[in-house]
């Protein structure tokens, strides 16, 4: 089985995405090594196509 990665990025502002990763830090109190993916996540649409 094979699979295909689509990564682009979404129409969201990034001022939007940095200030709701950076509010998800204070609010949360979780290091910036969890932080980081999860900005990412917001900023980025990732799809996977998986062929037979």
């Amino acid at each position: 089985m094979r699979a295909i990665l689509e990564v682009t990025l979404r129409e969201a502002p990034y001022a939007l995405v940095a200030g709701s990763g950076g509010a998800l830090a204070l609010w949360v109190q979780v290091p910036i090594e969890v932080v980081t993916p999860v900005a990412l996540l917001l900023c980025l649409r990732i799809r996977a196509r998986f062929l037979r």
